[in-house]
């Protein structure tokens, strides 16, 4: 079987360890890209022990094109080649009214969760392209469509452009046989959410997400189960938002 790479960013915790988690679960070799360079040591180490696949820790600043660059050439200096992205990494603030979110807090959030995506994508398309193949998810949120139940509307407003931009990248990749799709979790019970203070009864199945139902739902556009499915977005959130 062709072992297949993949990044995931913001993989040191979280959803986005458990997507890591998940991809080498089905013996893919994963590269753990996060800002905290000791968690990423850490979870690579762990993850290339459990499931005995190849794994890279990059410590990564998304939000700095210059290091994402660096990044993506590290990684095929070490395997020759990428398969997969999944932009993952992010950072969530409380909401408030909405005249009271300073610029700098919107620059702040945009730059990672946005500009992140763009960053890692810009890096990552010309490999793909030169294989004809490959997969990006990219990591939205039901925000993007609710305007958010607890975080700050910028926070809200950086998932909703990422839901657009994986459309406008999807189109002019499909050609290709690459696909460009994203994923919108809803109340998810991780660690960042717990200043969130979400509660299982805000969701119809009554109970909270995990980041292993967030890893599923990513891992299914990452197989080949997904290879006719583009420029669309996976919701996963329990039903609180249905379309």
């Amino acid at each position: 079987m062709e072992e297949k790479v993949v990044i995931v960013t913001g993989s040191g915790k979280g959803i986005g360890r458990a997507i890591a988690e998940r991809c080498a679960e089905h013996s893919m070799q994963v590269v753990v890209a996060d800002v905290d360079e000791n968690l990423a040591i850490n979870t690579a180490k762990e993850i290339k022990e459990k499931y005995n696949v190849k794994t890279m820790a990059a410590k990564t600043d998304v939000s700095n094109e210059e290091q994402v660059f660096k990044m993506v050439q590290k990684v095929i200096d070490k395997f020759g080649d990428i398969y997969a992205l999944v932009n993952n990494a992010g950072i969530i603030r409380l909401g408030k009214p909405f005249e009271e979110v300073e610029n700098k807090e919107w620059d702040l959030i945009f730059n990672i969760n946005f500009m992140g995506v763009v960053n890692c994508c810009k890096a990552v398309l010309p490999i793909l392209k030169k294989n004809k193949r490959g997969r990006i998810v990219n990591m939205s949120s039901m925000s993007a469509y609710t305007g958010g139940m607890a975080v700050t509307p910028a926070y809200a407003a950086s998932k909703a452009a990422i839901m657009s931009i994986t459309r406008s990248i999807a189109k002019q990749v499909a050609p290709l046989k690459i696909t460009v799709n994203s994923v919108a979790p809803g109340l998810i019970d991780t660690e960042g959410a717990s200043i969130c203070n979400y509660r299982p009864e805000q969701v119809p199945l009554n109970e909270l997400g995990t980041p292993d139902n967030v890893a599923d739902a990513v891992y299914f556009l990452l197989s080949e189960g997904a290879r006719h499915i583009t420029g669309t977005t996976i919701d996963v959130n329990g039903g609180i938002y249905m379309k």
